[in-house]
């Protein structure tokens, strides 16, 4: 028994000690670098199934980018709330949340005894008016012929001029709730009045119910139009800086990413906010009707744009922390070089520090990928 004991005591340790060393030589094998000089040889069907293409490098317009987020903005005479011109009850509404109007488009109708008395109170001004008018220009009349004494064509002027003040206050006061005092006779006389549409937009908010008191002070509808809307972008140290005017943005709103927006930078707010963020302002260039104020959006911000040497997205790949290139050695061979890079766009990879050997080689931007999987590890 004590035999079988020490035995299975050896049996365990022996195989503890091939896992350890097992485990220790691929940690060893994960460290090591590529080749720099690695010559890796293709056949004639790998290399069609690699989709193999090379190019020279070249000199590209690349740039920098800052990420940003903000929100669709309208312009501030493009939004307008409707306000009741004078108190009264709501007796009919005619539109939602949502839908397009045209200014000057009839959005409620309200009602109110006032209506009435202001109407009354004008048409019998109106008849003073006019009395006291062809009264003062008789008077004058016979003040030149000596007819009556020049105190009696002054009161009469001074009756008329205050009908007069009363009569165009009232006029106006009038057209001002939208009733055409020109038109205004006792059997037209009305009981309501329309509430209209400032501008033309969508209807953003709506406060107002059938029945209910509505105020001069208090607006019933908020009208937005997206015409001339622009973009609020909150822009973060240490990025705040590299943003400038006229430098372009591309964005897309979060519902639908895969929509892409131009926009070009106009103004910022020159204050940093208390949450350490900058507000620049953008006018959009591709402005559709599917932008609406209030949208949040992701922007790119194109900052330090000029001509540098670069290549494509799939021309470089990453090992470890380490970016490399494929150089064309021969017709099937190709040999993995280290590169340095800097900044990276949508397309393109800036290349740094490039050599005259560099520039003269033919670079695979096509298939380094498989290239890369074919590569072998130093021990």
């Amino acid at each position: 028994m004590e035999i079988k004991k020490i035995q299975a005591i050896i049996f365990c340790l022996f195989f503890l000690t091939i896992i350890s060393c097992s485990v220790k030589h691929h940690d060893d094998k994960s460290d090591h670098d590529i080749k720099n000089n690695e010559l890796i040889l293709l056949s004639p069907s790998q290399y069609v199934h690699a989709g193999i293409k090379t190019a020279c490098l070249e000199k590209r317009i690349i740039s920098g980018v800052v990420l940003c987020d903000g929100t669709v903005i309208a312009n501030p005479n493009k939004q307008a709330y409707a306000s009741v011109p004078m108190n009264g009850y709501l007796k009919k509404i005619f539109v939602h949340v949502g839908d397009y109007v045209n200014r000057g488009q009839v959005l409620a109708i309200l009602e109110h005894p006032d209506y009435i008395d202001l109407q009354r109170e004008f048409l019998e001004t109106k008849s003073q008016y006019n009395y006291y008018k062809e009264d003062f220009k008789r008077q004058g009349e016979l003040s030149l012929e000596h007819a009556t004494s020049l105190k009696k064509m002054q009161q009469a002027q001074n009756e008329f001029r205050k009908i007069e003040a009363r009569y165009f206050a009232l006029k106006e006061h009038l057209e001002f709730i939208g009733i055409d005092a020109d038109s205004l006779y006792v059997d037209r006389i009305k009981s309501s009045i329309f509430l209209k549409s400032p501008i033309s937009g969508y209807v953003t908010k709506s406060e107002g119910k059938i029945g209910q008191f509505c105020t001069t002070e208090l607006p019933v509808f908020l009208v937005i139009s997206n015409t001339n809307a622009s973009l609020n972008l909150k822009v973060f140290d240490p990025d705040a800086w590299k943003v400038e005017k006229d430098q372009e943005i591309e964005f897309n709103t979060i519902h639908n990413p895969a929509r892409k927006y131009r926009a070009v930078v106009s103004a910022s707010a020159k204050s940093v906010a208390e949450n350490g963020a900058v507000n620049f302002y953008a006018r959009i260039i591709d402005l559709d009707k599917n932008l609406i104020p209030g949208m949040y959006v992701k922007a790119k911000i194109i900052v330090d744009a000029d001509s540098s040497y670069a290549l494509n997205n799939q021309a470089i790949v990453e090992r470890n922390g380490l970016y490399f290139i494929f150089i064309k050695a021969d017709s099937a061979g190709f040999i993995p070089l280290k590169v340095d890079i800097g900044r990276i766009s949508d397309e393109y990879i800036e290349v740094i520090s490039v050599s005259e050997d560099l520039m003269n080689a033919e670079v695979v931007i096509s298939g380094a990928s498989y290239l890369l999987s074919e590569l072998s590890v130093d021990d």
